[in-house]
């Protein structure tokens, strides 16, 4: 009886051969799983570059770095709200145009979100970035059961920014220290002096 079942099962994987099958099928875990390889496709075509005198890996494309702001060391604010008003990035005088489509209104307390100020081209290297960031005048907070108005009347946030610092992580984060830069005037108003660290 085992030597007719050998014989039958031996027959069908034959059969499956010859029509194109493949016999039965391994055990081998599927491609991805851990230890085993993983299979990407890839969502376009590599280029043709059997006629190409160029390096296909050469870009044109100008490296853009991004200027954010950060809040950090809360004291216990559930919120501090600001909004931008200005930010200009300066080169030898020049301007440098900024891409601002992702500015939003930001809430200083998050702490894992850096807020995006705007994008910019990197500058030549062996020049320095004048970066000058102007927040709108009113601002807000919230602490427990209080709230109010936050005045961002003060000075500007200005730094220089070498481009070789810049091009190390194509950022420079403001890191503006909550607990040191808004000062209680009263049981609802407060003031925004700014203290900071820039990071790339």
């Amino acid at each position: 009886m085992t030597r007719t079942l050998e014989s039958g099962l031996l027959l069908l994987s034959l059969a499956a051969i010859a029509c194109g099958g493949t016999g039965p099928k391994s055990n081998a875990a599927p491609p991805g799983a851990p230890g085993q390889p993983a299979i990407e496709s890839p969502t376009t075509p590599p280029p043709d570059v059997s006629n190409s005198t160029t390096d296909p890996t050469a870009s044109t494309e100008p490296q853009l770095a991004s200027l954010r702001l950060l809040g950090v060391a809360n004291p216990g604010f559930d919120a501090v709200v600001l909004d931008l008003a200005e930010v200009s990035i300066e080169v030898d005088g020049a301007p440098l145009a900024i891409d601002l489509s992702r500015v939003t209104t930001m809430d200083l307390t998050r702490a894992d979100q850096a807020w995006d100020l705007g994008t910019f081209a990197l500058p030549p290297p062996g020049t320095v970035a004048h970066v000058r960031i102007v927040l709108d005048d009113v601002g807000a907070w919230e602490e427990g059961a209080e709230a109010g108005a936050l005045d961002v009347c003060g000075l500007p946030i200005e730094f220089d920014a070498p481009a070789e610092w810049l091009a190390l992580r194509g950022h420079a984060v403001v890191h503006l220290d909550l607990s040191r830069s808004i000062l209680k005037v009263d049981a609802q108003d407060a003031i925004l002096l700014p203290q900071l660290q820039v990071r790339y």
